[in-house]
């Protein structure tokens, strides 16, 4: 089976997977799960009301198509009734003129004639409404199936808020598995984690409209998992994952101004939970902005590249480290005391901020006042401040370290036994 797909084909068998506006129900050792938003439910409501008015006009048209004769008012109907009986009349004065002017066998021979015609006459346009009415029935039907079709949809869609979710998870194998479930039916695929070698993150910004009239509606950040080199992956099981050399997509988040700094904390809790699931390493965030080419074409060219990794976390204590990470490094803390490391000392804090509204509001007072003093003193206020600490550590009976910055937080019972220790002290 041929995997290395060109043009346009290449997006074909792309599994994607869209997350954006969903809102995280589980994020966890063994996986991470999203169901519909707010906006999404917001959305389809839009989509179903919609419907309804299609639904509306097409009941209309069904009307009118079983009963055309309502359309005409009561004073039309019984003028049209007052032509007939005058056209009838007149047509009884000629044949009695004609009958005078005429002989009995002559006038006999014309009346069989013009009962044959008008017999032909009857049988045509009996035949000419048969064929109307079949029309009719026939688009008739196709209006209640396209009613039915719209009623459907446009009462499942915001239904399915209900019961559609996606779940990232790794199975018993250690293989990657995404679980779907879409308006009717559930889906599952999985891939081995070997089968990608990393994740890259870009903004695409999205354009809609038609050529030349085009329109920006902002910037999708996804991540892609980008499969592992053609020769460590044969053509035959890359077919057997249903991969193309793009990769498996998730669409994750959408903003209408264009991306500056870190990525959207939407997209980096699910760029690390992805990380946390297959140990897979995101490369640095890139974004890309629509560049016209041409009046019928155009490209996406890149704006910014590189920037902060989102995959990076340096913990100083076990106090700073992610609680969804606190229980592999308290074991790897254990098997450390095991072998004969040390686990106690004292630790250092270091933060680099990169602008004043990433510094937190509580430490923000203090870097302004050293950033004004520098700046009195003539020192430069792009500089890296670096501020630390020292912290008091305590390991109890069990051998579990605990890091207090201050004695105010230590505990009742922790914090007396730090004051007799330290009232010992010679």
């Amino acid at each position: 089976m041929q995997i290395a797909l060109s043009g346009r084909d290449k997006f074909k068998r792309i599994p994607t997977y869209g997350i954006s506006g969903w809102r995280n129900v589980r994020n966890d050792e063994t996986g991470v799960t999203y169901r519909p938003g707010w906006g999404v439910l917001l959305n389809r409501l839009v989509g179903t009301l919609l419907a309804s008015v299609l639904i509306a006009g097409l009941y209309g048209a069904y009307n009118e198509l079983g009963a055309p004769g309502l359309r005409r008012t009561p004073q039309q109907n019984a003028e049209i009734q007052r032509q007939l009986r005058e056209a009838q009349a007149r047509l009884e004065e000629m044949k009695e003129d004609t009958r005078k002017l005429m002989s009995e066998e002559e006038w006999r021979e014309l009346e069989t004639q013009m009962a044959a015609d008008q017999a032909r006459r009857q049988a045509k346009a009996h035949a000419q409404k048969r064929r109307i009415g079949q029309v009719q029935r026939v688009v008739q039907g196709g209006c209640l199936a396209l009613m039915g079709v719209l009623a459907f949809f446009g009462i499942l869609a915001p239904l399915s808020c209900l019961w559609g979710r996606v779940a990232v998870e790794k199975d018993v194998r250690g293989d990657l598995v995404v679980r779907k479930w879409g308006l009717l039916w559930p889906s599952s695929r999985s891939w081995p984690v070997t089968a990608f070698k990393g994740m890259n993150l870009v903004a695409n910004e999205v354009m809609v409209g038609r050529r030349g009239l085009r329109r920006s509606i902002g910037w999708r950040w996804r991540v892609r998992l980008v499969p592992a080199d053609a020769t460590n992956q044969p053509e035959q099981m890359r077919a057997a994952l249903g991969l193309t050399e793009y990769g498996v997509d998730f669409w994750v988040h959408q903003q209408k101004d264009q991306p500056i700094g870190r990525p959207p904390a939407p997209v980096m809790d699910f760029v690390r939970a992805l990380h946390r699931i297959t140990g897979l390493v995101c490369s640095k965030p890139v974004v890309t902005a629509y560049q016209a080419t041409g009046p019928a074409r155009g490209t996406q060219h890149v704006v910014s590249q590189g920037g902060p990794a989102v995959t990076t976390h340096t913990s100083h204590s076990s106090d700073d480290v992610p609680e969804h990470l606190r229980p592999e490094v308290q074991k790897m803390m254990a098997n450390a005391g095991a072998a004969g490391a040390p686990q106690s000392g004292t630790w250092k804090t270091t933060r680099t901020y990169h602008s004043l509204e990433e510094v937190p509001e509580h430490l923000r007072p203090r870097i302004e006042k050293m950033m004004a003093e520098a700046h009195e003193q003539g020192a430069p206020q792009s500089q890296v401040w670096q501020t630390s600490k020292k912290t008091i550590t305590v390991r109890d009976a069990q051998g579990n370290v605990r890091t207090y910055h201050s004695v105010d937080e230590m505990p009742p019972d922790v914090r007396e036994a730090y004051e007799r220790a330290r009232n010992a002290r010679p």
